[in-house]
């Protein structure tokens, strides 16, 4: 037999470790995990999640350029925020001056960044090459003081939301980073400033091999394992803990047992006092 413990938990009411950010929180949780000797198997899901897509296209981890001309080498970082090609393409012209230009192929999502003077984009300092279409691993050169992005601009949102505990030790396994410690792999699937709904229809759950957990440690990341952002807006998640019992009856009718004479205990108690209450009143009104 199955008995199922629910636990809500939300940003607003754990620890925060990266302040607004609120993509890194503890949580403490009361008997969240805790193997009883007539307990056969426990199981851990994410029954539903809400989850605001406040973070931004552009930050902290793509929003620099290094640019090398006959001048020198100058390293630039654009204001973090949520940008199309034209906004991008505005915002860098500003950025990098009037020495600067950019325009877009519609046709085939290309970029030509345009200078007067040959110039270089080098990859040691550069993070927003997917925006720019061009590699990440290497340096690209101007011809004829031109670069004509190589592959298609990238303006596509953070595509999945990794929520990651250390404390649950699941079989789980990221390629890219080679973690193991995801619990739930939520799909973006809403635009800017809106919220990613999840609810687990396919009662997906895993199998946990511990004995007690009751402080719960929450990071949310990218597909690389950064932290996001959420800028001050919160997110929900609900847990599901199954219990698998070996004897369930049994410990069903004895905890029934005992629940039901402490409530037997506590009523004669209430109406003990109501019996005194109205023994006093009545002595009063003789005196």
């Amino acid at each position: 037999m199955i008995e199922t413990r629910l636990f809500h938990i939300s940003s607003l009411s754990g620890i925060q470790h990266n302040g607004s950010k609120l993509s890194s929180m503890s949580f403490y949780l009361p008997s969240f995990i805790k193997w009883e000797d007539d307990v056969k198997a426990i199981y851990f899901s994410v029954l539903k999640a809400e989850v605001p897509t406040s973070f931004y296209l552009i930050n902290e981890y793509n929003n620099t350029i290094s640019i090398q001309t006959s001048n020198g080498t100058s390293n630039y970082t654009l204001t973090e925020g949520n940008y199309n090609v034209n906004t991008f393409m505005t915002a860098m012209t500003s950025l990098l001056g009037s020495n600067y230009s950019f325009s877009y192929n519609s046709i085939t999502n290309k970029m030509t960044m345009s200078s007067n003077q040959s110039f270089t984009i080098l990859t040691e300092n550069t993070t927003m090459s997917r925006f720019l279409g061009i590699s990440d691993e290497e340096n690209i050169s101007s011809v004829n003081n031109s670069i004509t992005s190589p592959y298609v601009c990238n303006f596509l949102p953070i595509q999945r939301l990794h929520f990651r505990t250390p404390d649950l030790y699941l079989d789980s396994y990221n390629a890219y980073d080679k973690s193991n410690d995801s619990i739930l792999l939520l799909q973006n699937t809403t635009s800017n400033l809106g919220v990613i709904t999840y609810n687990n229809t396919s009662n997906l759950k895993v199998l946990i091999d511990i004995d007690f957990l009751e402080n719960v440690n929450i990071r949310i990341t990218d597909d690389k394992n950064r932290s996001l952002n959420f800028h001050n807006v919160p997110w929900y998640l609900t847990f599901q803990i199954d219990y698998e019992y070996n004897d369930f009856p049994l410990r069903n009718s004895l905890n029934n047992f005992f629940k039901l004479y402490r409530k037997s205990l506590a009523k004669t108690f209430f109406e003990n006092q109501l019996d005194n209450n109205d023994e006093n009143v009545e002595n009063d009104e003789n005196l």
